[in-house]
């Protein structure tokens, strides 16, 4: 799925979860059955203009193409109108993802050659580099591959933190697949965020790269 459908897929997730609507509600709403919707957010189907209109105005969102640099001012009304739940939501993705680094930081200082926990380090940090607009594109996503450091965070609370509980905490079989997994999972949302910014920052196009990109 490319990137840019992958983002807007998730806008549309996210406002009707918001709404409290689910797939088949959705589905009832638009005329489509509920494994239409389904396809339609796991990315198996092609979105088409019209589709993502009509989406768009059931779960009280519009499709509009506004001039690049007016983008900044659309994205703080948005922002300013963002329903407090969402604002929670965000706050408390945001105080994990702080809390992740902490973590990993705590780990590095008992295992300072940890190969997997340098590579979760990096990732962390990068994802902190990056505007808090666009750390917040997936709250969702965010949560969900930060919960393995929550976990493990919660361990060491439970323990001494020193060297040998975390060396035992780390040594898990199940703990190192979790780390990794997640890893991963954060990786993949940094990829995409850094393309967001990329493409939100990035200077008009030429109009003929669009004829060239269908050659």
């Amino acid at each position: 799925m490319p990137y840019e459908t992958e983002d807007i897929i998730n806008v549309l997730k996210s406002a009707r979860e918001a709404k409290a609507l689910s797939q088949r509600g959705l589905g009832a709403r638009a005329g489509v059955p509920q494994s239409h919707i389904s396809k339609i957010e796991s990315g198996k189907v092609d979105l088409q203009l019209s589709s993502l209109i009509q989406l768009a105005r059931l779960l009280d969102l519009e499709v509009k193409l506004v001039p690049k640099k007016a983008l900044p001012a659309v994205d703080s009304v948005v922002r300013s109108t963002t329903p407090q739940a969402t604002s929670k939501a965000a706050a408390s993705a945001l105080n994990k993802l702080r809390q992740a680094e902490i973590v990993t930081q705590t780990l590095r200082t008992a295992l300072p050659n940890d190969s997997q926990l340098h590579r979760a380090s990096t990732v962390l940090r990068e994802l902190r580099s990056i505007p808090i607009q666009f750390q917040l594109i997936d709250v969702q996503a965010l949560n969900k591959a930060l919960k393995p450091f929550d976990e493990l965070r919660r361990a060491l609370a439970r323990s001494a933190a020193l060297d040998e509980d975390i060396r035992r905490i780390t040594a898990a079989p199940e703990v190192v697949n979790k780390l990794r997994e997640a890893t991963g999972s954060l990786q993949a949302l940094r990829n995409r965020l850094v393309h967001a910014v990329n493409v939100t920052t990035a200077g008009p196009k030429p109009a003929y790269d669009l004829e060239d990109d269908n050659e």
